[in-house]
């Protein structure tokens, strides 16, 4: 006969429950150890970082944790990586441009799969675009007549040195012609970062 009970105890990471067994046949396998939010009716759980109890549902799942939880709550490993994301945005620039080019078919497939499965809502999202920025849409056709003329002519990236998939960035869209060459990658760097300094601004 096996006969299981529970106890508590205080750890590092708040209070857990561990599992206590009697007599065990050979055939039974070890659970893992459960916590205190397993067999609660509120489940809770204390955030070793900010020290709050919070409910279950505020901690990301972690297989490795023995309750299946971070020991951080969502709103302390938030914090930490926006942080981390501030204090290193080279090394996530760096990380992105190597996943695009180690998976480049992966994306273009899935970009293809994704245009074909979404076209009304990609039509939509173009008209809308093309309504509300007049002035960028302008200045890009301008652009690019001017290339088809051979006005203006293609260059390496300006920031990377690449010298595929070239784009022209405008800094000041009344001056359709005066554009930065930059690859693709580098391109969107720069607007991600412009677009942070605008909502700053805001």
């Amino acid at each position: 006969m096996l006969i299981t009970t529970f106890t508590f105890r205080e750890t590092f990471r708040g209070l857990r429950c561990f599992p206590a067994f009697g007599l065990l046949s050979a055939s039974y396998r070890w659970p893992r150890f459960l916590s205190r939010s397993s067999v609660m009716n509120n489940p809770i759980k204390t955030c070793s970082k900010c020290k709050k109890t919070k409910p279950v549902e505020n901690f990301h799942k972690h297989k490795i944790e023995k309750d299946g939880l971070k020991c951080w709550c969502k709103e302390c490993c938030n914090k930490i990586s926006q942080k981390w994301r501030r204090e290193n945005p080279k090394r996530i620039r760096d990380s992105a441009k190597k996943y695009r080019v180690s998976h480049r078919g992966e994306i273009i497939k899935y970009s293809k799969q994704y245009r074909k499965s979404n076209q009304e809502k990609l039509k939509e999202y173009s008209l809308l675009y093309n309504a509300t920025h007049k002035e960028e849409k302008a200045a890009n056709c301008k652009t690019q007549r001017a290339k088809l003329k051979g006005k203006l002519l293609l260059r390496p990236c300006g920031l990377c040195g690449a010298t595929k998939d070239i784009l022209a960035h405008h800094d000041d869209y009344k001056n359709p012609l005066a554009v930065r060459w930059l690859c693709r990658s580098c391109h969107a760097g720069l607007h991600s970062i412009l677009r942070r300094k605008e909502r700053k601004i805001v």
